[in-house]
């Protein structure tokens, strides 16, 4: 890599890269993306598939802390800026303070509205049975309906072939300028194109127009000041609270199940020398991952708190290149409905929660108590980072790296041991005449949905 480019440039092209490919627009079907940010892990956290074996309804007491340690864990609310870090914040807590005391306009609702409101409801909601392993009590939550489960599935289908033609679109865009890359580009695309449309075709046989036209039903009668929809949200809410050792916990999954065996799910990605340039600071506000770069960005040393403070060390970036598998899986949460966070329809009673307790400004960068929310886990496996292992300054950095317990460059954990109650994920990096290789998937950072000014009431509305 040429001398000009420094290791901050390196980091800030590898993190545009991913999060241009993970939340740039359909520009072909039109389907409209949530606005976000990109919270990046500085360095990943391991996740052995041991610990994402639980289920939804029936789970022995050990998948029972499994699920309770996950949800925890991808419940909490990253700070604004620089890499994840926790606020101290839940969105379960948060979730909790604008489901139970909102106020809301007064209904004018005719019982034929009420009655396409629980069309609406039964299209989205199925009730179910569930033991409770320890107790053996049998009590009734409601669950996603099948008709919900399959137009997740086709969404998720059709993320993929998305994902997929950002992902080719930005490798040609690196190198458009080198002989031969215009024809490539110009038979690959329509076949990608194609693969969009196609995917998109069946998630509208799936049912899609069907269930998005049932949210936006229950979405507008709530703004007629049906209350009822308020009450479902309560009743679900709760009916979700769960029991575990680590105390009460609401039950976040991830889909589709089984994610690590889904080859159909992951993407390729290299980075070269050829492909670092500066990036402008404005873009720089989609993403997290700063820090430290100016001191490098190998860290070894340190914990998987991401509180406690670890050692830098740069490394000679001269023909640094990167290649890994790329992952955007999204979290599934059963008793949360964010229409609630974009609704206009609700305020807070200012004699129980003051301003100071409004979730976001809206403003960039936002301030509140719950800015951004976690909406999906990025994930990379088969990690190679190559680099220059005769140059000075690198064999100096690889005798630290060789010695330490905790070893990560940029979003990358190379080697660790992240303890959790159940399981300890670990993993470590092989080291050859090229640089290092990671086999184990890791987290590198959270999608995360970017909330407009909330509460917002719509003052036209019959308060």
């Amino acid at each position: 890599m040429s001398t000009q480019y420094t290791e901050e440039d390196l980091l800030n092209t590898l993190l545009k890269k991913i999060y241009t490919i993970l939340a740039s627009p359909d520009t072909i079907t039109g389907v409209k993306n949530t606005k976000s940010f990109l919270s990046v892990c500085m360095p990943g956290i391991p996740l052995a598939p041991a610990a994402l074996d639980f289920g939804f309804t029936t789970m022995s007491p050990d998948q029972i802390e499994r699920a309770a340690d996950f949800s925890e864990f991808a419940n909490i609310i990253p700070q604004w800026g620089s890499s994840w870090r926790p606020s101290g914040r839940k969105l379960t807590d948060e979730y909790k303070k604008v489901i139970k005391g909102p106020i809301l306009p007064q209904p004018i609702i005719t019982d034929a509205e009420k009655k396409r409101y629980e069309e609406a409801r039964k299209l989205l909601w199925i009730k179910t049975q569930v033991q409770d392993p320890n107790t053996g009590v049998i009590s009734e939550i409601e669950v996603q309906s099948i008709w919900v489960s399959r137009y997740k599935e086709y969404g998720k289908i059709h993320l993929n072939t998305v994902l997929s033609y950002h992902k080719a679109r930005e490798e040609y865009l690196a190198r458009m300028n080198e002989p031969g890359q215009a024809e490539k580009w110009s038979a690959l695309e329509p076949i990608l194109r194609g693969h969009v449309v196609t995917a998109f075709k069946e998630w509208e046989a799936a049912g899609k127009n069907t269930i998005e036209n049932a949210w936006a039903t229950i979405g507008n009668l709530t703004n007629r000041g049906l209350d009822t929809p308020w009450q479902d949200r309560r009743a679900r809410f709760d009916a979700y609270k769960k029991g575990a050792q680590i105390g009460d916990y609401w039950l976040t999954k991830y889909y589709p199940g089984k994610f690590w065996d889904d080859t159909a799910g992951w993407l390729d990605i290299t980075l070269t020398h050829k492909e670092v340039h500066k990036v402008n600071e404005a873009e720089q506000t989609s993403w997290g991952g700063g820090g430290n770069a100016s001191f490098g960005l190998w860290r070894v040393g340190g914990d998987a708190s991401y509180e406690s403070q670890k050692s830098m060390a740069k490394c000679d970036t001269e023909g640094f290149s990167i290649s890994f598998q790329l992952a955007l899986v999204p979290l599934l949460r059963g008793w949360l409905d964010s229409d609630v966070f974009s609704s206009r329809s609700w305020k807070f009673d200012s004699g129980v929660i003051g301003s100071s307790e409004n979730l976001s400004d809206g403003n960039i960068p936002p301030s509140g108590t719950m800015p951004m929310y976690p909406t999906g886990m990025v994930l990379v496996r088969n990690v190679k980072l190559n680099f220059n292992k005769s140059s000075e300054l690198n064999k100096t950095f690889m005798e630290t790296v060789r010695g330490s317990t905790s070893v990560g460059w940029g979003p990358f954990s190379a080697r660790a041991n992240y303890y959790k109650r159940i399981d300890k994920s670990s993993h470590d990096f092989v080291e050859d005449a090229a640089g290092l290789e990671i086999k184990g998937m890791q987290i590198i950072g959270f999608m995360c949905a970017l909330l407009d000014k909330c509460p917002n009431p719509d003052e036209n509305l019959n308060w």
